[in-house]
């Protein structure tokens, strides 16, 4: 894998679609099919299986059924511990690394041209945060999030990150000091989100999307927030599968509204 310090500078140097871009001696591992497509779909990452190699690129197959250009990024903070499977691209006290991607991210944007209104970001569970901050940077995109943890603080995998990638710090000043990098409520920006839930999802249900919802429902947000539900015990917390996220994704692209026979506007 190739070492670069910007999409930019790999599109023009390498005709591999995986590399590792260096910002701010952080090595972001990144994924891009680009085929100069007006619309582009960014991807990223839930709670990686450690019974894989690193990195794993989620959803980076779904390119192929995409007349888009396809990102999909990869949370460098995993490769700190071979039993981290997700930390929300948070970073460590002095790196924010969901600040980091989204720069990177959007150098590549203005570089290209590119309308934010044309940028799709799809990310569930673990993705919901760093898809929702680089989107504060692009204004007029729009966001697509599934059964997402609104506050990373109250997720079990919240407790096995923290001494990795905040050893100095106790669990009470780490969420007083960092906490809009696991908030979802302080991420707020000129953005659409399509907010997906699975109601089987009972923890994800009743401790993220509520308190989204109403948070929502009583704050003047500068994001346009769209709420649907669905019932499926079978999937859980899990995927819808990729049929259903590729009809979603060609509908997002399309500026299509999502009225689908599965889901209810919530």
């Amino acid at each position: 894998m190739k070492f670069f310090y910007s999409i930019v500078e790999a599109l023009k140097y390498s005709s591999d679609h995986s590399f590792i871009v260096i910002h701010r001696t952080v090595f972001f591992p990144i994924y891009v099919n680009y085929g100069g497509h007006k619309d582009w779909v960014i991807f990223t990452p839930g709670a990686c299986s450690r019974a894989k190699p690193m990195p794993v690129f989620q959803r980076s197959s779904y390119s192929s059924s995409l007349t888009a250009n396809v990102i999909s990024i990869f949370d460098p903070g995993l490769f700190l511990n071979n039993k981290l499977t997700n930390s929300w691209f948070c970073g460590t006290p002095s790196r924010y690394y969901a600040e980091y991607v989204s720069l990177i991210i959007k150098q590549l944007l203005d570089n290209k041209g590119a309308d934010y209104k044309d940028v799709v970001l799809f990310g569930t569970s673990a993705g919901g945060l760093p898809a929702l901050k680089i989107a504060q940077c692009l204004p007029g995109a729009t966001v697509w999030v599934g059964n997402i943890q609104v506050d990373a603080s109250i997720h079990p995998a919240f407790n096995k990150m923290l001494p990795v990638l905040f050893s100095k710090f106790d669990k009470e000043k780490c969420i007083r000091d960092f906490h809009e990098r696991f908030d979802a409520r302080k991420m707020d920006g000129s953005y659409n989100v399509h907010y997906f839930q699975n109601t089987s999802d009972v923890v994800h249900y009743k401790k993220h999307y509520k308190a989204y919802k109403d948070w929502v429902a009583n704050n003047s947000t500068e994001a346009r927030v769209r709420f649907y539900e669905y019932d499926d015990p079978v999937s859980g917390h899990g995927s819808v599968g990729r049929h259903k996220e590729l009809d979603i994704i060609h509908r997002l692209l399309l500026k299509q509204p999502l009225s689908l026979d599965w889901v209810q506007r919530a």
